[in-house]
């Protein structure tokens, strides 16, 4: 068996290109025999050679498949015409075992706008290198990243509102370039290859307790859906009557990837996609909001604060706006990553002569009393 690659990985690591996959080119046979598949290349040549792939697509490629017109209503209806281009390159980019696109895609809805029917839809394309997850599980289940080895697509059709407690795997899946680290039970772990993408449908926002970092935010898509119309009358089969149409939708899904290539994996992410973020990160981080509340502190030359002093500013701004707080340990190293970025500048603050000084910032003033919590 472990001479029987997959043929992602024979392009990946024999031939240094990951820019094929396999389809069925005839669905007549009950049982075809993955040996007898086609094999296409992004530019649209075949080759009739025999190749074993673990990640064979169960769709045909006819070119000159009808458009799927009801999947078009249905982004019509579901998206802002200006996220689809995102949307459409993000499935293409789920065909290839790459994570060069490195970032995740999360859908936001209030519920009942029928996104859950992308995933019934790329699970007809994608066939067994899907799965269906959760992201909570993916992150603290430290056996679970090894059952999605060979995956394409790891789909959460109900992303849970928790916030993760640690985002690190998450993280590496989306940009991991070579190995992970496997673990299964019971047996020692091992370091293989994960090239599964991520995808989030969800009511809420994916948040961090303690990772509040660029880093996290910047690998996320998030794309907010259109409210579902009050007059709205919804039909059952529509995923069914989509996926008679998967030749078409693959075809368009097909050209996103050819967009997304050309443009050396760089996703055309819209202005609305871009508010959609930043407001989410804002919304997540506490202390970014007391940077620029007014009332609670100044930033402002020769002018000089201690560290326990802020953080007891920032409790206060806490308090008054229904906001749960980070640690002080978290504050205080969220104020060193940020100092440079705030003009202040770390230094000890002396009471009298010939003490060891308190850590505090220069070029910040607390504006309110906190001697009163002083214990």
């Amino acid at each position: 068996m472990r001479r029987r690659k997959c043929l992602f990985e024979a392009g990946s690591y024999r031939q240094h290109t990951e820019d094929r996959f396999l389809f069925r080119r005839d669905k007549a046979a009950a049982r075809p025999d993955p040996c007898s598949e086609w094999d296409t290349f992004i530019d649209g040549r075949f080759t009739d050679q025999k190749k074993f792939c673990l990640n064979w697509l169960p769709v045909r490629y006819r070119p000159e498949a009808p458009k799927p017109e009801m999947w078009f209503r249905f982004l019509s209806d579901l998206f802002y015409e200006e996220d689809v281009e995102a949307l459409q390159e993000f499935l293409g980019y789920t065909f290839l075992p790459t994570n060069k696109g490195q970032a995740m895609l999360i859908i936001i809805g209030k519920g009942g706008e029928g996104k859950s029917q992308i995933g019934i839809v790329l699970h007809e394309i994608l066939g067994n290198s899907m799965n269906f997850g959760s992201f909570q599980k993916l992150a603290g289940n430290r056996f679970y990243p090894a059952s999605q080895e060979g995956m394409l697509l790891l789909l959460d059709d109900d992303m849970g509102t928790d916030a993760l407690t640690d985002t690190g795997v998450i993280k590496s899946i989306i940009t991991a370039a070579g190995g992970f680290d496997r673990e299964r039970k019971g047996k020692q772990s091992v370091q293989g290859r994960l090239y599964v993408r991520l995808i989030a449908l969800s009511n809420a926002a994916l948040s961090s307790l303690y990772d509040k970092s660029v880093a996290f935010y910047r690998r996320q898509l998030v794309i907010l859906v259109k409210d579902k119309p009050k007059d709205r009358r919804d039909d059952p089969n529509i995923a069914e009557k989509m996926c008679r149409e998967k030749e078409g939708i693959f075809l368009w899904c097909f050209a996103g990837l050819q967009r997304l290539i050309g443009q050396n994996y760089k996703f055309s992410v819209s202005p609305r996609m871009k508010a959609n973020l930043e407001q989410i990160r804002r919304d997540a981080d506490t202390v970014l909001d007391f940077y620029e509340s007014e009332g609670y502190i100044r930033f402002e030359e020769n002018t000089h604060a201690t560290s326990v002093q802020l953080y007891r500013a920032y409790r206060r701004f806490c308090d008054d706006n229904a906001m749960a707080p980070v640690s002080q340990t978290t504050f205080t190293r969220r104020m060193k990553t940020d100092a440079e970025k705030l003009h202040i500048r770390h230094i000890k603050i002396h009471d009298r002569l010939g003490d060891n000084g308190r850590n505090g910032y220069e070029g910040v003033n607390v504006l309110i009393n906190t001697d009163r919590d002083w214990k």
